[in-house]
């Protein structure tokens, strides 16, 4: 699977994982990174799990899109930006569970 450098996917399996691909910061639009996001044992359908699993998507964007350089350019802050953003949100869709629909939507309200 190829993906342009700011587009990300990220692709859930409601049994075992979350599965987290990116591809900002990459110089070659053919390199995608992956990281897999445990939420077995959570129940999707309750809040507080809901917002725990959020969680984990939220920090697993954060490390996927992130540019390994220490200063970056406004655009390349723009990337990682919409790389995070594009990441958690498909995976929220993909796993398709309203408790966690619910969760995205109050955190970005509060952001």
């Amino acid at each position: 699977m190829t993906l342009p450098k700011t587009t990300t996917a990220i692709l859930g399996s409601i049994a075992a994982l979350a599965i987290l691909p990116a591809s900002a910061g990459s110089t070659d639009d053919s390199t995608v990174r992956t990281i897999n996001v445990s939420i077995s044992g959570y129940d999707l359908t309750d809040p507080a799990d809901a917002k725990t699993v959020l969680s984990k998507i939220q920090r697993a964007a954060k490390r996927v899109c992130r540019n390994s350089q220490a200063r970056q350019t406004l655009q390349e802050r723009a990337e990682e930006f919409a790389c995070r953003t594009s990441a958690i949100s498909e995976a929220v869709n993909n796993l398709d569970f309203p408790e966690l629909n619910a969760a995205l939507e109050e955190t970005n309200a509060a952001s």
